[in-house]
């Protein structure tokens, strides 16, 4: 049985709590675990919820040293430099040397007008190897999703995208943060985010 592997801060549940034989066993972590080749989801309810893994998440990049893309949708830059502004990050500065980039879906997702996910594979694969000449430790990238749901040509292979990217992941210089609003997707589509990231917060 594949073992999920969970974000969050309480104690792995032992085999004699768990009440279902379907159960998978978890391995728990925190954000700063999180490594280069790390597919990471965030469901979240709460604009709370979003804004602390998102934080750390971006935090323990700029810190070590990793270059930050920030794809927004739903939210603005602006919020997501307060957000980093708030926890004491000198967002100015690493806006200025290019470590942190913030852009909107058609700038990353819908670059050619349409969603084409072997493309994005493509353009993660030469950012990243982009970063390492400039001398970063990796790239750090997270991404809102809600764009997927506004019927944008081809954004039904959101999931596909989601698969491709644990077969590129793995080996590379890059991480990836997946967030999904728990408010908006339906059920269905949340069980497939559930299957197709290793790490779930």
């Amino acid at each position: 049985m594949p073992e999920k592997r969970s974000v969050v801060n309480k104690p792995t549940a032992t085999p004699e709590m768990r009440t279902s034989p379907y159960d998978m066993p978890r391995v728990i972590h925190t954000i700063t675990d999180l490594e280069p080749g790390d597919h990471l989801c965030c469901l979240y309810e709460t604009e709370n919820e979003y804004r602390a893994i998102l934080t750390a998440f971006l935090r323990h990049g700029l810190e070590h040293h990793e270059k930050v893309l920030c794809i927004v949708d739903a939210h603005t830059a602006e919020s997501v430099l307060s957000f980093l502004q708030d926890a004491g990050l000198d967002t100015a500065a690493y806006l200025a040397q290019g470590q942190l980039d913030i852009l909107g879906p058609d700038e990353v997702y819908m670059q050619e007008g349409r969603f084409d996910p072997t493309q994005m594979i493509a353009r993660l694969q030469q950012k990243a190897e982009q970063a390492s000449a400039e001398g970063y430790t990796a790239l750090c990238v997270a991404g809102e999703t809600t764009w997927a749901l506004r019927e944008l040509p081809d954004s039904e292979r959101l999931i596909e995208y989601e698969v491709r990217l644990n077969t590129f992941l793995p080996g590379s210089r890059c991480r990836v943060l997946c967030q999904y609003d728990m408010r908006r997707f339906s059920p269905a589509v949340l069980l497939d985010i559930l299957r197709t990231h290793p790490f779930v917060a």
